[in-house]
């Protein structure tokens, strides 16, 4: 085969360093008219609350909700300092604003009324915390454990399945804080996170482009990816295994009940993605699964809010409480306590 001659290949270069030169000079002009790259992290609820709030009003943005919040200097809703107690065995739950509370006053929680069931019951060996943060997936928690939680030790860490791991992003929750692992994922991660001009042309070739984040029964041609894969989520959650085994702690999955849990029993729970993966990964490591979906039999309408029945109100959150305070007394040993 003959070489290619000089004067062909001095074209070939001459048209790509022109095509990059057009391509350079029409992202200059997306940046000026304001385009942003796709992909913007603060648009998926992927902050931490405000630390050292007391009594602080929320409010709101879609629904009426008026309550009220206080948080320590990690921005968890709850008063005790990272310190561990030897006096007490820690049990942290994680997840997502069902866990937070959103919409019920501080003592209204899950956590919280999982403590005063404890303690009514007792049991004064235990303490519940709340660090569950809104907006959050499995994928964030993971990352939240480490910058934060890890430093109060605790014995027991029970993650609850967000249903935020399945709503649909440019870039999964775990690409975000570890990067792409596949040179297609490296490629996406490039154009949405750095070009303005693949911004530009997915708004003109994509209706629902302007969403952060797609619910799993949204659909659109464009390329997205769940906000954390059965993959990456026992990844996390092995990572967070690993770093809690360092002071002897533990960590275990479970799953709320939502709106339409109520009143179902045990052998009849409404589907739920992520239920096999996390029977799965609990069985591997011989960890129980806080599974509360049929705690509670009594009507919906009275345990989420008229207007918000993707959260549960205060008598809601009571009675998973007391769910969840059976739930930890069953599955410490008497020598954890």
């Amino acid at each position: 085969m003959g070489r290619t001659p000089p004067r062909r290949r001095t074209r070939f270069v001459l048209g790509i360093v022109f095509a990059a030169a057009l391509l350079g000079l029409a992202e200059v002009g997306a940046r000026l008219a304001g385009v942003t790259p796709a992909y913007k992290p603060n648009a998926m609820g992927q902050w931490r609350m405000t630390p050292n709030l007391q009594s602080h009003r929320m409010t709101g943005m879609r629904e009426p909700h008026n309550f009220r919040i206080s948080t320590n200097a990690d921005g968890f809703r709850t008063a005790e300092a990272a310190a561990p107690s030897d006096a007490r065995t820690r049990v942290v739950v994680m997840g997502d604003s069902t866990v937070f509370g959103w919409g019920v006053e501080d003592h209204e929680g899950i956590a919280e009324t999982a403590q005063a069931a404890l303690e009514e019951s007792g049991t004064t060996t235990i303490e519940v915390l709340n660090f569950g943060q809104p907006g959050y997936s499995t994928g964030m928690a993971g990352w939240l454990f480490e910058e934060a939680v890890a430093a109060y030790q605790p014995d027991l860490t029970i993650v609850f399945v967000s249903m935020h791991d399945f709503n649909r992003s440019l870039l999964s929750d775990v690409e975000r804080v570890h990067g792409a692992r596949t040179w297609t994922a490296s490629v996406r991660s490039l154009l949405v996170r750095h070009v303005a001009l693949y911004e530009v042309l997915r708004r003109r070739l994509f209706p629902l482009a302007d969403k952060a984040q797609l619910l799993p029964n949204e659909a659109t041609a464009e390329a997205r990816v769940a906000r954390v894969s059965p993959t990456e989520r026992a990844r996390v959650l092995d990572r967070m295994q690993a770093v809690a085994s360092e002071w002897g702690g533990a960590v275990s999955l479970g799953f709320l009940p939502f709106y339409a849990d109520f009143g179902s029993n045990s052998r009849a729970q409404p589907p739920r993605p992520g239920v096999a993966d996390a029977e799965q990964w609990s069985a591997a490591n011989q960890r129980p699964l806080f599974d509360l979906r049929a705690c509670c039999s009594g009507p919906a309408s009275e345990r989420t809010f008229p207007f918000d029945h993707g959260h549960l109100n205060a008598l809601g959150n009571r009675e998973v409480g007391i769910a969840l305070a059976e739930a930890i007394s069953r599955h410490l040993s008497p020598q954890d306590q």
